[in-house]
């Protein structure tokens, strides 16, 4: 498994250690640990301005994903690549139960890289079962 957790701004140094935590047993509990996996914990206006510019948003979000295409080259890791989660560290310094949001929208922008979406109620169902039992599991393990 090979997960890198970048911080782009001082309060996600607080948060790389749990996030990296979280990552692993999220990969581990849904038998995905032979891939590749970046997350970037950046500050709530580089979320802004991401989501800006790749969703047509104008509004900050707590977690962002985009999935790798496919065939891009990667000499660096035989495993699987993924894709990118960005997490808003500005927001999971702040909060009031910091580690309960962190994991369920780690573990929510996780999901969407191995292909979950919500679109359809059904769909969005079975999302949000899977991501309650994989934040059950790595609370109940920290």
């Amino acid at each position: 498994m090979g997960i890198q957790v970048i911080t782009l701004n001082k309060k996600g140094e607080r948060l790389k250690k749990i996030v990296l935590f979280i990552a692993e047993k999220s990969l581990v509990y849904l038998k995905k640990e032979e891939i590749y996996l970046e997350i970037y914990l950046a500050d709530e206006f580089l979320m802004k301005e991401i989501n800006q510019k790749f969703r047509h948003q104008d509004k900050r979000a707590k977690v962002l994903s985009f999935i790798e295409p496919k065939n891009f080259p990667h000499p660096e890791t035989k495993n699987k690549v993924l894709g990118e989660i960005y997490l808003n560290s500005d927001y999971f310094s702040k909060t009031g139960q910091p580690k309960k949001e962190l994991v369920f929208f780690l573990v929510h922008g996780l999901l969407h890289l191995l292909g979950y979406e919500h679109f359809k109620k059904r769909d969005r169902i079975k999302m949000e079962r899977l991501n309650e039992k994989i934040c059950q599991d790595v609370l109940y393990c920290h």
